[in-house]
């Protein structure tokens, strides 16, 4: 039942996010690893002795010290093979999107939506820091719809690529969203592409 439990958790998402479109990242099977020890420990064929007990924690202590020690390795790994590509648009989508706003509304901007990576990477370079709406991701929050039909939202996708069919999944979602989310005022959403300095081409929607 314990390995049942486990196996679960760590399967089931990947199992139906590709029905789903939602994009899973690693931080969804960190609850399963927590729960491998408890499942390998836990059957009551298993005895422990003290000796065993005293490496098993001994390890435990131990490994948080030996990532410390090679985090700085893996940190210039990472910096080395540089930034994702959406991560790297970020800072020069900035003024585009804050320009598309002006063009849309008088109010400052409060909620922004992006695709991957760029849903949180565009709000730390906008003047009014909004906050960042994962609404490519599958359902938000009431509170989040309530507040998005409230003050409006910026949401940019990249550019359609036949080779990554999720680009057109969020421009066609960006723009149902624009059209459907205030009714009363459609006529107030616009749509742009912005091309960054790198000559990549993003969608840009407000409403």
């Amino acid at each position: 039942m314990r390995a049942a439990a486990f196996w679960a958790v760590l399967l089931a998402p990947a199992l139906v996010a590709p029905f789903t479109g939602v994009r899973l990242v690693s931080l969804w099977s960190m609850s399963a690893w927590t729960l491998l020890p408890v499942m390998l420990l836990s059957s009551p064929l298993i005895t422990i002795s003290r000796r065993d007990a005293v490496g098993i924690v001994t390890l435990a202590v131990m490994f948080p010290f030996l990532m410390i020690a090679l985090a700085p390795a893996i940190a210039l790994a990472i910096h080395r093979a540089g930034p994702a590509a959406l991560t790297a648009h970020s800072a020069m989508l900035a003024e585009p999107v804050e320009r598309l706003w002006r063009e849309t509304s008088d109010r400052p901007l409060q909620v922004f939506g992006g695709f991957e990576e760029l849903a949180d990477g565009v709000p730390f370079y906008l003047p009014s820091h909004p906050v960042a709406a994962h609404v490519f991701d599958g359902p938000v929050s009431q509170a989040m719809e309530a507040r998005i039909g409230r003050d409006g939202i910026v949401m940019v996708c990249p550019a359609r690529n036949p080779e990554r069919p999720a680009t057109g999944r969020c421009v066609d979602r960006a723009i149902a969203r624009a059209r459907c989310s205030c009714p009363a005022c459609r006529w107030r959403w616009k749509y742009s592409a912005a091309t960054s300095a790198s000559g990549a081409r993003e969608n840009a929607i407000s409403s």
